[in-house]
């Protein structure tokens, strides 16, 4: 019996912007944007910013200064960790209550670098960590997970992919 990708949900009550995926720290259903097109990575932020602080509560009306703050960083490097066609992006943030994630997936590829997915992770101030989850790292830097999300023709296939990949990984 296959598992319909909308009924994937956290164990416990769903907190914030939608359906959240067990095991996908901070990312949702509504935080997934498909068909970024051959923009940069300071634009990719610019975009998933407000789909990752969807819901967060006044934090949210700083988007654009958080984009800002994105954007200097992926230019000097210190919010960004790439791999073969993956970004992830990283940014603690004052007043954040709890981490929040979004995921931009470009299957024509982003920059020079043909970047495919970017995955963003806002963490609070003061937590712990590096602010990136162990997940992004082990899915997003998995070359066959990468092709079958870059070729995802609709977020219902992504959310496929994603809890099929989670299911492999058990």
């Amino acid at each position: 019996m296959m598992t319909d990708p909308k009924l994937i949900r956290t164990r416990g009550p769903v907190k914030g912007n939608g359906t959240s995926f067990a095991g996908l720290s901070g990312l949702s259903r509504m935080s997934i944007l498909i068909g970024l097109g051959p923009i940069d990575l300071a634009e990719a932020a610019k975009r998933l910013v407000p789909k990752a602080l969807h819901g967060a509560g006044k934090v949210f009306s700083r988007s654009a200064e958080i984009s800002k703050t994105l954007a200097q960083g992926i230019e000097d490097g210190s919010c960004i960790e790439s791999h073969r066609g993956a970004a992830l992006l990283h940014l603690r943030v004052e007043g954040l209550a709890e981490p929040r994630a979004a995921l931009g997936i470009s299957s024509e590829g982003m920059g020079p670098e043909r970047v495919y997915a970017t995955a963003l992770f806002l963490s609070p101030k003061g937590a712990a960590g590096s602010g990136i989850p162990h997940w992004a790292r082990k899915k997003l830097f998995d070359e066959k997970t990468l092709y079958r999300l870059r070729t995802a023709a609709d977020l219902e296939s992504v959310c496929g992919v994603l809890s099929a990949e989670r299911q492999e990984g058990e």
